[in-house]
């Protein structure tokens, strides 16, 4: 009886350690298959446009389990991508095999960059600091004329005056909205506002109904994109919507000013930029021999109507569907 009870109880031993060394290969089997068949080795990187999809890997596989594509994908189910990645909206991970993933990134709009102390400070729509580093990204304005202090990333940019943050703000977010992209965005001494181009010098002012100006702009530009000269909207509101165009060369110069103009031409007694001035060595308003004034075009033709509008062969306003420019005065009159 005894020694039958005693075999018994070897079997069911055995049987424990037969069912426990099974478990044990079972998991180890199970390890090997998900962390040698689901390891990755491929990734594909969609969505980006500021950063690469190297940068995009290392920030989305940043610890040490993210080389697994399970794990990655549970991670980013659950994860805080404002904790995470805060220079990122949305991460998704999507599994196309079992060692291929593809990383889906929704980034935040980066909409300018103010150099500082020999670096580039990049920041969003919010004015928050998404990156202080050497590196000049394509497709972001840069913003001259405004002095930073202590750059933090994830701060506020440090711009001491509230007022000038604000204009910089709006600015560069309702420049990014409406898809116009100067070369630069200058602020100066009074803190008004100038847009500047390959060829081309926008002048918007103060900060005063920029809404209407820039959604204007954006109209007006596509006509104006491969003409030399300045575009004064300064003092362009919603009631009065006239911006005047002078022809020339709208280029900034390292003085700040623009290239090919006098210095009476360039300032007002105010200091700021002052309207079309046709002058007799301008060569387009001169005097004939009888001491009347006469107004040259660029075709030769000459006449005596200083008030004449731009008209064409049937008498009617010339227009490009927003606007005409009226040679006599140079201002663009929008429709």
């Amino acid at each position: 009886m005894e020694q039958g009870y005693k075999r018994k109880k070897k079997r069911r031993k055995k049987i424990g350690k037969i069912a426990a060394l099974s478990i044990l290969a079972l998991l180890l089997i199970s390890a090997i298959v998900v962390f040698g068949l689901f390891r990755i080795q491929e990734v594909e990187v969609v969505g980006n446009d500021y950063y690469t999809a190297d940068e995009i890997k290392k920030m989305v596989m940043s610890d040490s389990m993210a080389q697994n594509s399970i794990y990655l994908t549970w991670k980013y189910s659950h994860a805080n991508i404002q904790e995470e990645l805060p220079f990122l909206s949305t991460v998704e991970i999507e599994m196309l095999a079992p060692y291929k993933v593809r990383i889906h990134v929704y980034e935040k709009t980066i909409v300018g960059y103010i150099q500082t102390a020999g670096s580039n400070v990049y920041f969003d729509k919010d004015g928050v600091v998404m990156e202080n580093s050497q590196e000049v990204r394509e497709g972001v304005p840069m913003i001259s004329g405004v002095n930073l202090g202590k750059v933090e990333v994830l701060g506020k940019l440090p711009i001491e005056d509230k007022d000038l943050f604000k204009s910089v703000v709006t600015l560069a977010q309702l420049l990014n909205k409406n898809a116009i992209m100067p070369d630069e965005i200058h602020f100066d001494e009074e803190n008004a506002m100038s847009l500047y181009f390959a060829k081309n010098t926008v002048l918007l002012g103060q900060n005063k109904n920029l809404e209407e100006k820039i959604s204007n702009l954006k109209a007006i530009y596509p006509k104006m994109s491969t003409m030399d000269g300045t575009l004064d909207m300064e003092n362009f509101t919603a009631d009065s919507s006239t911006a005047i165009f002078k022809k020339g060369n709208g280029k900034k110069d390292s003085a700040g000013k623009e290239e090919g103009e006098s210095e009476s031409e360039s300032e007002s007694e105010s200091g700021k930029s002052a309207g079309p001035n046709y002058k007799e060595e301008s060569g387009r308003v001169s005097k004939d021999a009888a001491g009347n004034e006469v107004y040259t075009d660029d075709a030769g033709n000459v006449t005596n109507d200083m008030t004449q509008q731009y008209l064409g062969d049937d008498g009617q306003v010339i227009t490009d569907g927003y606007g005409y420019i009226d040679p006599y005065t140079g201002a663009y009159i929008l429709n």
